[in-house]
């Protein structure tokens, strides 16, 4: 993890969160930020560590990459292209002292 004075530690252990923010009818104004006008609303996520964020760190990085499967629920076609995005959440800090 990348702490908020610059360095890295590493985590031996980790609880990854992932917390829907599509769901239900209030789904979409739940949304974190707004979509371009050219994509349509349909599934948002977002991954987070405990650990990471109980120590305050600023990002989390992998050795590697991980996978993320998602379910195929608009039934596109396999092969299709399809669009994705991502975002990084602004963290709410408490000010030091």
């Amino acid at each position: 993890m990348h702490t908020a004075d610059g360095s890295m530690a590493p985590l031996n252990a980790l609880a990854v969160r992932a917390t829907e923010y599509t769901v239900g009818e209030g789904g979409q104004a739940a949304m974190p930020g707004s979509l371009p006008a050219t994509s349509g609303y349909t599934y948002a996520v977002e991954l987070s560590v405990d650990q990471a964020l109980q120590a305050g760190a600023t990002r989390v990085e992998f050795s590697q990459p991980l996978p993320f499967y998602v379910d195929n629920y608009l039934d596109f076609p396999t092969g299709e292209i399809v669009p994705v995005g991502y975002g990084a959440a602004a963290l709410a800090r408490p000010s030091p002292g």
